[in-house]
């Protein structure tokens, strides 16, 4: 799922799993799988910011908002 086409900010991931809130293990993952765009050729993982961003949309808009629990009380008699 490679979207970005210009030539997008790079981050490290440490830097890439400060800005969006997830473990750097869980991103190194989503390199492994070729769900985030990457470059490891200077040795370092350096990830597409702007294909971050996308992929961090995406994966939120598929979340569902949690269901509402109401509490019924029936009192007559």
């Amino acid at each position: 799922m490679r979207l970005c086409i210009k030539h997008p900010e790079q981050l490290t991931i440490r830097e890439a799993a400060e800005r969006s809130g997830l473990s750097p293990s869980y991103l190194r993952a989503w390199v492994a799988c070729k769900k985030l765009a990457a470059d490891r050729s200077t040795g370092t993982i350096l990830v597409d910011a702007d294909c971050l961003a996308l992929l961090l949309r995406a994966r939120a808009a598929r979340r569902r908002p949690r269901a509402k629990l109401r509490l019924v009380v029936n009192n007559v008699r």
